[in-house]
């Protein structure tokens, strides 16, 4: 039904209750938190919820796998079985917990998007930084300083997370 439905089992007479609906083909759940993350096969992609929230709405954690099917979860680590891939993903799911607005206010990145390098000011020592992909596989690490330039020109397009030690995480994207 594209859907997931849940059931109080304590209840006298227990009664499937619609969670969410309109998904493609949702073929596994993993929770963590108050995190359900989904697998949709037919859409390709790795969706989750808030369970607590009034209307839970799905939104898209990863897209463009080929058919995930199962889930595994293990510490902050999110596995993902791709069974057109015939692989197994791993997602760092505290890397993606990020919201826009996350990073420290003084702290910017520019140019954002960028083709070649990331500039990094707001800061006034050298802070070691990692550089991760959209499904949290680290692709860059190193040191920065003040007005520092990051070479990201051998970056594939797409979403990167900037994570400076000691300070928040900065998104921002490769064309």
């Amino acid at each position: 039904g594209n859907k997931i439905s849940k059931i109080d089992i304590t209840a006298v007479t227990p009664t499937p209750t619609d969670v969410v609906t309109g998904l493609n083909v949702p073929t596994a759940l993993a929770l963590n938190g108050n995190n359900l993350y989904i697998s949709e096969t037919g859409g390709n992609k790795i969706s989750k919820i808030d369970i607590t929230a009034v209307t839970p709405t799905p939104t898209d954690i990863v897209t463009g796998l080929n058919e995930p099917e199962k889930l595994a979860l293990s510490g902050t680590d999110l596995y993902i079985s791709e069974i057109g891939g015939n692989k197994v993903s791993k997602l760092d799911l505290s890397t993606l917990s990020l919201d826009d607005n996350i990073a420290t206010p003084r702290i910017k990145i520019y140019p954002n998007p960028t083709n070649d390098y990331i500039l990094v000011s707001g800061f006034t020592y050298t802070e070691n930084y990692n550089i991760y992909n959209i499904l949290g596989m680290k692709v860059l690490n190193g040191n920065i300083s003040e007005n520092g330039k990051i070479d990201v020109r051998n970056f594939v397009k797409g979403m990167y997370f900037l994570k400076l030690a000691n300070l928040n995480t900065i998104k921002f994207i490769k064309e």
